[in-house]
């Protein structure tokens, strides 16, 4: 929720700074707003692809744990499974039978 309400914080002060960008005469100042709100809105969109690496779940002797959570962006019941020979783990929707 925070981090929707931080980009469109953003995305708003980007516009008003582009249109202030257009409009004024001290543009320096505006064009270090507007890269700087440009690089926050960039790292905001794009932070989220670095957390989970792709796991190859085909491999390799995976073994469901103890722990289980909800997921916090989907709400599904989540199983965390352990793969012993590679140390990665695994996060699949738990099964019906399971609940």
């Amino acid at each position: 929720m925070f981090r929707r309400i931080l980009i469109a914080t953003v995305s708003v002060i980007l516009v008003v700074a582009a249109i202030f960008l257009i409009n004024s005469e001290s543009r320096p100042a505006i064009i270090v707003l507007v890269f700087d709100c440009t690089v926050l809105l960039l790292g905001l969109v794009f932070e989220r692809r670095g957390y989970r690496p792709k796991v190859d779940a085909t491999h390799g002797n995976w073994e469901r744990t103890s722990e289980r959570f909800v997921d916090p962006e989907s709400g599904v019941l989540t199983d965390v499974y352990y793969n012993a020979s590679t140390g990665q783990r695994n996060y699949l929707p738990a099964t019906q039978e399971d609940r």
